[in-house]
C-alpha cells in the first residue's frame, strides 16, 4: 500500500505533535488532525518524544511502510514544505463564513435583579415596537439575503428580556413571518433570570420557537437570594424568593425545552454547588423529557466595569476542583454530563466552529439601538460597530479606535504568540474579546487550561487515566528549534 505523500521522499514531524507519557508507554497526539497513536515500551515512548520535537526530519526509507502510513494518515508526518499554519487559517476562515446567522436581540438593559457582579449598565434603554421593530426585521432580512443562508437563530437577551415582553412578542412574530416569506428556518433561545415569565410557559416556548433556555443559579437559596436580589423598586407584591421562582420555572421548562443551568461560581459560594446538584437530582431534573444541562461558570472579570471581580474569582485550579466535584455529583445515568466552559460540547479535537462574535454574518443588537459583535459589550457604546438603522448615529470615537476592523481582521494565525502555539488548532486564540482589551491574565489562563487539561482529555478518549498532576510544559506549548534528523526508530 502506498500513501499519496510517498513521492515526496522527505517528511517532517508536524509542528502540532504532542507526546503524552503513560504507564509503560506513551500517546502521540496531533492537535491539527486529532489523531492519536498509542505505543508501549521505552522504544515507542522515545520515538514519540522525538516526533513531538520541533523540526524533526524523516526520510521515507527510515520508517517501515505500515508505520509511515499510520503517521501520515494521523497527521503526525507531513510532506516537507507543508504550511500547516495555512491549513489552520483555511479551517478558521471557513468556520467564520459558514457559521449560521445568530442575531442577539437585547430587548432592554433594565433588570429587576441586582447581581453584584453584573458587568452591564442597568439603564432604561429598551427597544420599542414603533421605532425599532421594522429596522430589526430589515436587519435580519438583509443579513440572510447577503449571506444566502437558510437558517436564522435569534437569542433574546438583556438586562432581563422579559421586562420588555411586549417588544419581544411583536419582534418574534415579525421575524418569524419574514423567515417564512424568505423560506428560512427559524429558531430561538433566551437568556433569562427566570423571574418574569408568563404563566403559560409551554405556550410561550411554542409561540417563540424557543429551543434552549439559559437560567442561572448562584448557589442554594440563601446565597442565590442574596446575590440575585430584587432591586429597589423592582419587587412586586406577588414576587417570591428569586430562588423559589426559578426552581418552579425550571420544573415547568424541562417538560418542553432544553434548559442550561449556568452555575455562577466564586470563592463565596463554591461550597453550594454539589448540594445544588443533589437538589436537582431530588427534583428529577436529570430524568425529565428534556434533562437539564449543567454549565459551571467561573465568575471573573468580564469587562473593565467588573475588574473588581479579580479579588473574588477562583483560580483556574480551584475552579477545576469545584467543577470535578459537581461532575461527580451528577448521576452517572444522566444523558447530559457537566459541560466544560472551554469545550462546551466535550472534547472533540480540532476546532471547527467560532463564537457568534466572530461569525461573519452574526450581530448583537443593543437596547441602545447600536450593533455590537460580542454580547459582553452591549451597552459599552465605545465598542459599537454599527447601528440598527441609518437614522441612528454611532457615538463619536477617537481616531485610533476601530473595533469593526478588529473583529473583521481577527486572525489567530497571524498573532505572534498564538502562531507558535501547539494548541492553536484547538482554541484559535481563545476569547477574541480578551485580545481586543489586552486582558493578559485571561489569555495566560487560557494557555494554562490547555497545558493542564489536554493530556487528560486525550487519554480519556482512549480509555486511559493519567496522574492528576501531569501537564504539558510551556516548552511543549511553544516549540522552536533547528531540524533534527529522525533515524530508523519508529513510533
Amino acid at each position: 500500500m502506498t500513501t499519496s505523500s510517498e513521492s515526496h521522499g522527505v517528511f517532517r514531524a508536524s509542528r502540532y505533535n504532542l507526546c503524552i507519557p503513560t504507564e509503560g508507554g506513551a500517546l502521540l497526539y496531533n492537535t491539527l488532525r486529532g489523531g492519536v497513536l498509542q505505543g508501549d515500551g521505552t522504544r515507542s515512548r522515545d520515538s514519540m518524544r522525538t516526533l513531538a520535537q520541533p523540526d524533526v526530519v524523516v526520510s521515507e526509507d527510515a520508517v517501515p511502510p505500515d508505520h509511515l502510513l499510520a503517521l501520515v494518515e494521523g497527521g503526525f508526518l507531513v510532506p516537507d514544505g507543508t504550511d500547516e499554519i495555512a491549513v489552520v487559517k483555511e479551517r478558521y476562515d471557513r468556520a467564520r463564513d459558514q457559521a449560521p446567522i445568530a442575531l442577539t436581540v437585547t430587548t432592554t438593559m433594565d433588570c429587576n435583579l441586582g447581581c453584584y457582579y453584573c458587568y452591564e449598565e442597568r439603564t432604561n434603554d429598551r427597544l420599542t415596537i414603533t421605532e425599532d421593530l421594522e429596522p430589526l426585521v430589515n436587519l435580519a432580512r438583509e443579513k440572510l439575503r447577503r449571506a444566502g443562508k437558510r437558517f436564522l437563530h435569534v437569542d433574546w437577551y438583556g438586562g432581563e428580556p422579559l421586562l420588555n415582553q411586549e417588544f419581544m412578542e411583536a419582534a418574534s412574530a415579525g421575524i418569524q413571518a419574514m423567515c417564512r416569506d424568505e423560506g428560512v428556518t427559524y429558531q430561538a433561545s433566551i437568556i433569562s433570570n427566570g423571574t418574569r415569565w408568563p404563566s403559560d410557559v409551554a405556550g410561550f416556548i411554542r409561540r417563540h420557537r424557543v429551543a434552549e433556555v439559559q437560567v442561572t443559579f448562584d448557589g442554594m437559596q440563601a446565597n442565590h437570594d442574596k446575590r440575585r436580589h430584587y432591586r429597589a423598586g423592582h419587587r412586586r407584591p406577588e414576587d417570591r424568593s428569586s430562588f423559589e421562582v426559578l426552581v418552579s420555572l425550571v420544573d415547568q421548562l424541562l417538560e418542553c425545552v432544553q434548559v442550561d443551568l449556568r452555575l455562577n461560581i466564586d470563592d463565596g459560594n463554591a461550597a453550594d454547588f454539589v448540594e445544588l446538584v443533589h437538589f436537582a437530582r431530588k427534583r428529577g431534573w436529570f430524568e425529565r423529557a428534556f434533562p437539564v444541562e449543567i454549565h459551571p461558570a467561573r465568575l471573573s472579570k468580564y469587562s473593565e466595569r467588573s475588574a473588581f471581580m479579580r479579588k473574588v474569582e477562583l483560580t483556574p485550579e480551584e475552579f477545576a476542583s469545584v467543577r470535578r466535584d459537581i461532575e461527580d455529583a451528577v448521576p452517572e445515568t444522566a444523558p447530559v454530563q457537566v459541560q466544560d466552559p472551554f469545550k462546551p460540547d466535550g472534547f472533540s479535537g480540532p476546532r471547527t466552529t467560532v463564537c457568534a462574535a466572530l461569525a461573519t454574518d452574526s450581530a448583537v443588537v443593543g437596547a441602545d439601538r447600536n450593533v455590537y459583535r460580542c454580547g459582553l459589550q452591549v451597552g459599552d457604546t465605545k465598542r459599537a460597530v454599527g447601528a440598527v438603522a441609518r437614522k441612528h448615529r454611532l457615538p463619536v470615537l477617537g481616531a485610533d479606535r476601530d473595533d469593526g476592523a478588529f473583529w473583521e481582521g481577527f486572525d489567530p494565525t497571524t498573532m505572534p504568540r498564538c502562531r507558535h502555539c501547539t494548541f492553536l488548532p484547538l482554541c484559535w486564540s481563545g476569547c477574541p474579546k480578551a485580545h481586543l482589551e489586552g486582558d493578559e491574565q485571561a489569555i495566560r489562563e487560557h494557555g494554562d487550561y490547555w497545558r493542564a487539561n489536554l493530556p487528560h482529555l486525550v487519554a480519556a478518549d482512549v480509555g486511559l487515566t493519567l496522574p492528576p498532576d501531569l501537564a504539558f510544559s510551556p516548552s511543549e506549548q511553544f516549540k522552536e528549534g533547528e531540524p533534527v534528523p529522525f533515524g530508523s526508530t519508529t513510533a
